[in-house]
């Protein structure tokens, strides 16, 4: 599960200044089963209303079993300013990048070499 392998990687995130953080359709109650089962001590933002999903461009409409609009899987790396500065969007949930793909990333952009 994607979501133990950012908890696992944590701290290397915390350590490069990295402030994971989860969001979804999913209402709070879901999202705070899915923080719990994954032991997660980052953030998870519910976004019902995909008005977040929407402002990133990360859609994807009638995604949900039930016809209900969904995000794609994505990961963002925003500056302090919060200007994007990576960005990448599964192919499908099935395609994700590793948290050392990520962690590379943000190597690359703070000019540091890879470990």
């Amino acid at each position: 599960m994607e979501l133990v392998q950012l908890q696992r990687a944590l701290a290397e995130f915390q350590q490069r200044g990295i402030r994971i953080v989860a969001l979804s359709v999913d209402g709070p109650e879901e999202l705070a089963l899915m923080k719990e089962s994954a032991g997660a001590e980052f953030e998870f933002v519910s976004d019902p209303d995909a008005k977040l999903i929407g402002l990133f461009g990360i859609r994807h409409a009638g995604g949900r079993i039930d016809g209900a609009d969904i995000a794609q899987s994505a990961s963002f790396l925003l500056d302090s300013t919060g200007r994007l500065v990576w960005k990448r969007v599964a192919e499908s949930y099935r395609v994700r990048p590793r948290p050392h793909e990520i962690l590379e990333a943000v190597d690359r952009r703070l000019g540091k070499p890879a470990s």
